[in-house]
């Protein structure tokens, strides 16, 4: 006979499991459905009042733990897990690993318990950790490709004459740069996201970080016929940041710019007050980004649609410009189409806001904050 005492402890275990946060569940050897906790119940869908002694296949639509629950009821193993895909209906599909475990009564099979641990997350990390070690594996492959091409040109002397030697050692050392780019960016993003990488934070006047990211970008203007133009705040907007990566991501957008403008464009940089933070932003005359475009443009290894003439980046500038404004210095990086100014045509608008340094604005002018500076057009 069981005593009270054992009759209590098998209630508060039964109550604890049901408030477990993991699904578990329970069926008899003839797979009717004899227990399910209130998390299982959620993810199935399953009305806990009329739940039990109904069979699980007709309450459960998961042909994998249907299966899996059979496999374990009758065959040699009293233990197996399966990954299984779940479409939890307040969710969405997740991804949980399910353990289940053969109960034995007197020899013989007296049903199957089930244990659902959520591994969404760890699924994730796994698919996006592939994507990117397939993608850094295919931006790599590009441009060695070429570097072996030209290369085994140059061994069964294709080249006849000085011009064109020259002309392959050209491809490949563009080539070399260009794999060189995408190692430096690589690893500077991977040692920032690492936190490992020094981070000199300093008040800097944000006019000055942008007009000398404006002067990396002039040549590559330059060969496309844009104009630079800059519109800067007439006050001093300080801001506590590490200066190199600042003008780093600023180069990136206005690289970015660079690539989506069409030769002989217009790109327009700007400063101003925003509040208690700072705002610069970029517009170019391009054709805007679409919807996905948009969503997707600070996505490792993503590039938008080409220029002719210009180098094919690292797919690296923008997600590394994004990291930088937000989770080195708390800002915030937004993207829009936009109408432009001076024409019906459309085009689009980085806009990147940072925190002011604290009194940085003493003595101006309330009136400031929609107000930039006269154009200068720099090129």
């Amino acid at each position: 006979m069981v005593s009270s005492t054992t009759l209590s402890q098998h209630e508060h275990l039964l109550a604890t499991a049901l408030e477990l946060d993991d699904p578990i569940l329970a069926t008899d050897e003839f797979g009717h459905l004899v227990f399910i906790n209130r998390a299982a119940a959620e993810l199935f869908d399953i009305d806990l009042a009329h739940a039990t002694d109904r069979r699980l296949s007709n309450l459960v639509r998961c042909d994998g733990l249907i299966d899996l629950v059979r496999t374990v009821s009758g065959g040699d193993a009293q233990r197996r897990s399966r990954d299984l895909a779940i479409c939890d209906p307040g969710v969405g599909t997740i991804w949980y690993r399910v353990t289940a475990r053969r109960l034995e009564l007197d020899g013989r099979a007296a049903g199957v318990v089930c244990v659902l641990h959520d591994i969404d997350a760890k699924v994730n990390l796994e698919q996006r950790t592939a994507q990117f070690v397939a993608a850094i594996s295919h931006e790599m492959k590009t441009p060695l490709a070429g570097i072996r091409a030209f290369v085994e040109l140059l061994a069964d002397d294709e080249a006849e004459d000085e011009p064109t030697r020259h002309e392959f050692l050209d491809v490949i050392s563009a080539q070399a740069n260009r794999l060189q780019q995408l190692v430096d960016n690589l690893l500077h993003l991977a040692r920032l996201e690492a936190a490992v990488a020094r981070v000199n934070k300093q008040n800097c006047s944000l006019n000055d970080l942008l007009s000398e990211a404006l002067r990396a970008v002039e040549g590559a203007a330059d060969r496309q016929n844009i104009t630079l133009r800059r519109e800067f705040s007439p006050e001093d907007l300080q801001v506590r940041v590490d200066r190199d990566l600042t003008i780093e991501a600023a180069v990136h957008l206005l690289g970015n710019a660079v690539n989506l403008a069409p030769r002989g464009g217009l790109i327009t940089l700007r400063s101003r007050a925003a509040g208690n933070e700072a705002q610069f932003e970029i517009e170019d005359d391009g054709a805007p980004l679409t919807g996905e475009e948009r969503r997707r443009v600070f996505e490792k290894f993503y590039r938008l649609r080409p220029n002719q003439g210009l180098a094919v980046g690292s797919g690296l500038g923008m997600p590394l410009s994004r990291y930088v404004v937000e989770q080195v210095h708390g800002g915030s990086v937004e993207v829009a189409g936009v109408k432009l100014h001076s024409a019906t045509r459309s085009g689009n608008l980085f806009q990147v806001f940072l925190p002011c340094t604290a009194g940085s604005r003493s003595g101006a002018n309330e009136n400031t904050d929609e107000q930039f500076a006269t154009s200068e057009d720099i090129r």
